[in-house]
């Protein structure tokens, strides 16, 4: 696979002149046209070729012409590059280079053990598509076809298109390099991932790769892109260090959290995902709004139960006793609760117990349970734990932040830094959050990208906005952000 990449010599247009002058050379099956797009002389060398090892021991090498009907072109984008528009001028130029040796003979491959001859089913000119996934049905005309198809795939689209083009003479398919990506971690496992890596050509416009202009990689890997290192609060331990384009997992606990940001940037760590679904006339933000209404007690560590005991006035790891999350500020304290009368909340509480029995006993009888504050805006009503469990119910307030709570639980460490940051939206990429850590914390000050999953494994690589910042990416994070209406 040729690696094509603009350069600081380059004037205006030279790389995309370079992947044109590729793409019609694998259009010819050789190397008949030269950079400046002008033919070169005959005879003309065979492109693409593949080298072939014998595979006994008084075997020979041999080497293979392959003749594709399909090509691929594997893309970055710089920031301000519409895919539609590359596709556009490429088919421009493609068309003023002429298209006559796709309408002439023309030998191509059927299966990986036939080949076609052709004649007089090609008219001429081009059909642009996209976004789309590749057409995999033959068609029912069987001439009239245009010369070309030039066709760009969603974004989360990493399937190898069909090697084989049945809407056109040749077909140009434009994916974002994370395909490429996804071909090489699974191996040369069908012919559609064959061609996909020999009649390709990986167009790098954002500059990523550390492939040099006119290199060649076959197949592409994660290790031929630049790493952006992670900040080491969100590295692995001693020997498993990630590089900053392998995506980085955020500890978002077991009941599927979510980072929740407000309008000031601030960040919170909601333990489920579900609690920021709620019923008409209790709402989530903020969040504490529903908790200050309870009775208050004082701040008494020394009678809140922990998994080792009693807390001390030294404690800080604590956690919601139904979400799991890290606690500072606001928060529900519950004592004494009894398992609920049969039919009465076990599906969001399951007692193994029989109805009106302690759920805490013993010496931690009237030790207190915490309750965060979106646990508790999330129940159907007050009376779920009041009534139906029998428990006193009464609000607190923790005399530290949930990040200082996040560094003492533990596999929440990596969240501290960030929760005691700033965030702020990355402009030009809706879904990801530069969060600049406290200087002089455990941060010291680095900033990181928070990306949402619907920006894909490789935001660093492929997303134009989320690429310039040069900055660590952390990918799959569940965000969230507060509307402005609220």
């Amino acid at each position: 696979m040729r690696v094509l990449k603009p350069t600081e010599t380059d004037a205006a247009g030279d790389a995309e002149r370079r992947l044109l002058a590729e793409m019609l050379c694998l259009e010819h099956g050789a190397r008949a046209v030269g950079p400046d797009l002008q033919p070169l002389p005959a005879p003309h060398e065979p492109w693409p070729v593949v080298k072939m090892r014998p595979i006994t021991a008084k075997g020979i090498p041999y080497a293979v012409h392959y003749r594709p009907t399909v090509g691929v072109v594997f893309y970055t984008l710089a920031p301000g590059t519409r895919i539609a528009d590359l596709v556009g001028r490429l088919s421009a130029q493609l068309e003023r280079a002429g298209d006559a040796h796709l309408r002439a003979y023309r030998a191509a491959a059927a299966t990986p053990a036939t080949v076609l001859r052709h004649k007089g089913r090609i008219a001429g000119g081009h059909m642009i598509v996209g976004p789309r996934k590749c057409y995999k049905k033959p068609v029912v005309e069987k001439a009239e076809l245009p010369a070309r198809l030039l066709q760009w795939t969603p974004p989360d689209d990493n399937e190898p298109p069909p090697h084989y083009s049945i809407r056109a003479a040749f077909t140009w398919v434009f994916m974002p390099v994370t395909a490429a990506l996804a071909i090489g971690e699974a191996g040369f496992d069908s012919m559609p991932a064959v061609n996909a890596t020999l009649s390709a050509v990986f167009y790098d416009e954002a500059r990523v790769s550390n492939i040099p202009d006119g290199g060649e990689a076959s197949p592409l890997a994660i290790g031929n892109f630049e790493g952006i290192g992670l900040p080491p609060f969100l590295l692995a331990p001693a020997g498993g260090a990630r590089a900053g384009a392998v995506p980085a997992r955020l500890p978002l606990g077991p009941r599927g959290g979510v980072i929740l940001i407000d309008r000031a940037g601030r960040l919170t760590y909601v333990g489920r995902l579900l609690n920021l679904h709620l019923k008409a006339g209790r709402g989530v933000w903020p969040p504490g709004r529903n908790v200050l209404q309870l009775p208050a007690e004082a701040w008494a560590p020394g009678t809140i139960l922990l998994r080792e005991g009693l807390a001390s006035a030294d404690s800080r790891d604590f956690q919601c006793v139904s979400c799991a999350a890290p606690l500072g500020g606001e928060a529900v304290v519950v004592r004494a609760p009894r398992a609920p009368a049969n039919g009465q909340h076990r599906e969001w509480f399951f007692c193994p117990v029989g109805p009106n029995v302690p759920l805490v006993g013993g010496a931690f009888a009237d030790a207190g349970l915490l309750l965060c504050a979106f646990c508790w805006n999330a129940l159907e009503s007050p009376a779920c734990l009041s009534v139906h469990m029998g428990a006193r119910v009464t609000h607190t307030v923790l005399p530290f932040s949930q990040a200082e709570a996040a560094a003492a639980c533990p596999g929440y460490e990596p969240l501290a830094p960030l929760l005691a940051g700033a965030a702020a939206p990355l402009a030009g990429a809706p879904g990801a959050f530069v969060v600049k850590t406290p200087d002089g914390g455990p941060g010291n000050g680095a900033s990181v990208v928070l990306a949402c999953e619907k920006l894909g494994r490789y935001p660093a690589i492929t997303h134009p906005a989320v690429a310039a910042t040069r900055l660590g990416v952390v990918t799959g994070v569940a965000l969230a952000e507060v509307s402005a209406g609220l």
